[in-house]
């Protein structure tokens, strides 16, 4: 298996597209939609929207409760998030868990 990271698809039709085309010749193509590339360690999400202007929306409000360096990110298609990084140790997710929770926020763990 290998992958390939095409930057210059404009949107999910040029890439069904592209999977259309690398199957007729039995190429097997998998889409991933991201707005940037895996960083590594966990990211603490605040929460997933279908579309960047909900995720958006919801950074402003996050951000009103004081969190900061917050980053909106696609994770897949149709998956936007609200990322926070810097809480690497245990100790530190579970203070900004019980913060977030303050703040009527659920946060999850996930790879960043």
């Amino acid at each position: 298996m290998y992958a390939v990271v095409l930057p210059g698809l404009k949107n999910q039709r040029q890439g069904h597209a592209l999977q259309r085309e690398a199957g007729s010749v039995g190429i097997r193509v998998a889409l991933e939609c991201r707005s940037h590339p895996v960083e590594g360690g966990l990211a603490a999400v605040f929460g997933h929207r279908r579309t960047r202007r909900a995720a958006v929306r919801l950074e402003r409000t996050a951000a009103h409760y004081g969190f900061k360096d917050l980053r909106v990110v696609q994770d897949k298609c149709k998956d936007w998030e609200v990322d926070l990084y810097g809480a690497d140790t245990s100790r530190q997710r579970a203070e900004l868990r019980r913060e977030a929770a303050t703040a009527g926020y659920h946060l999850r763990f996930e790879p960043g």
